[in-house]
């Protein structure tokens, strides 16, 4: 390009030719290879942040079942031997219950980094850089 460039500053035939040649090249074969790029990656990010915002429904239900097996457990060992605390069935209730919530507070706080993505970049990018279109103005100013 940078010769082609030269070559046409001095008023060479040769300059336009090789500018003539880059052009076609741009147009016809990369412009539509990154655009064609872009629209794959752009896809392949919707479709990770969509799976990503999905409640993991199955390891909550799994959990909830633990804990109610935990809960019915600890009823049952009480009914047949009056005993107020069975240690370890406390402990696997305990932690079935803090596994729950760091899922929930995980999940909680991954969305709203994902909201806050989508919001500063992902949709910014749709809507202002594609390849081959010309950025967009800026947002007018209030005074």
């Amino acid at each position: 390009m940078e010769r082609a460039r030269a070559a046409n500053r001095q008023g060479l035939p040769l300059g336009g030719a090789y500018l003539r040649y880059a052009n076609a090249q741009m147009s016809g074969t990369l412009l539509p290879a990154a655009e064609r790029l872009y629209a794959a990656e752009t896809a392949r990010l919707h479709g990770d942040d969509d799976s990503a915002r999905a409640w993991p429904y199955v390891s909550l239900a799994l959990g909830v079942l633990a804990l109610g097996v935990l809960v019915w457990a600890q009823r049952r060992t009480y009914a047949r031997t009056h005993r107020v605390f069975n240690h370890g069935l406390l402990a696997a209730t305990a932690a079935t219950l803090s596994v729950l919530l760091w899922l929930l507070a995980a999940h909680t706080v991954t969305r709203t980094e994902l909201n806050s993505a989508r919001a500063h970049g992902q949709d910014s990018s749709r809507s202002s850089t594609r390849p081959g279109s010309a950025p967009s103005p800026p947002a007018p100013t209030r005074t």
